[in-house]
C-alpha cells in the first residue's frame, strides 16, 4: 500500500478537524460553517477560549478553541458558565478528532482543558502550516487553532487492524 504524500496527510488532517468542529456545533443545534482556513484569523472582540494539549507517538500539540459571546449565549449553552462550556467544547472537539484518527492507527492522549478570556487572543503556533479555521453561524463566531507537531513517519492511511471508536460522539456511557 502506498503511503500518502505529506500534503495528502495534511489535507486529511485538515478535513478531519474541520468536519469534527462543524459536527460538534451541529450536535448542539448551532450550525456553523467554515468561513476561512489556513492563515490564523485575528479576533478583535472579547472571546472565551478553551485550550487543551495532547500527546502521542505520531503527533503532539495543542488545540485552542475561541468563541464569541453570541455563540456561548446560544440556548444549548445556557445551563452553565461560558468558562465551563468553552473548556468542555475544546475537550469534546479534541475527543472527536482523537476518535477520527484511530482508524489511521494514530493514538493521542488528552490533557485537562484550560480556559481564558480576552481581546485579540492570538496563539503563536510552531508552524504557519498548522491547521486553523474560522467558523461562522448566524451571529456566532468561532476560531480553531490546532498547533501540531507530527513525526516524519506519520501517514494517514486507514489501517486494517486499527482501533475504531465503539460509541458515537455524544453517546452516554454508564460505568
Amino acid at each position: 500500500m502506498n503511503s500518502p504524500q505529506p500534503d495528502q496527510s495534511k489535507q486529511t488532517l485538515n478535513d478531519v478537524i474541520a468536519e469534527c468542529t462543524t459536527a460538534l456545533f451541529e450536535a448542539y443545534g448551532v450550525p456553523m460553517t467554515v468561513e476561512a482556513t489556513g492563515a490564523l484569523p485575528e479576533i478583535d472582540e472579547l472571546v472565551v477560549s478553551g485550550t487543551i494539549g495532547f500527546t502521542g507517538e505520531d503527533m503532539r500539540g495543542t488545540l485552542v478553541l475561541c468563541a464569541n459571546s453570541q455563540l456561548l449565549d446560544s440556548p444549548a449553552f445556557r445551563d452553565s458558565t461560558s468558562r465551563a462550556w468553552i473548556g468542555e467544547l475544546a475537550n469534546q472537539l479534541l475527543g472527536r478528532v482523537k476518535n477520527r484518527l484511530l482508524p489511521f492507527g494514530v493514538t493521542i492522549h488528552l490533557s485537562t482543558p484550560m480556559t481564558m478570556h480576552g481581546h485579540n487572543l492570538q496563539p503563536e503556533p510552531n508552524s504557519p502550516e498548522s491547521p486553523s479555521f474560522s467558523l461562522v453561524g448566524a451571529s456566532e463566531r468561532a476560531v480553531v487553532w490546532f498547533d501540531l507537531e507530527t513525526s516524519k513517519t506519520l501517514s494517514l492511511v486507514p489501517q486494517p487492524n486499527a482501533d475504531a471508536p465503539t460509541q458515537a460522539e455524544g453517546d452516554l456511557l454508564l460505568f
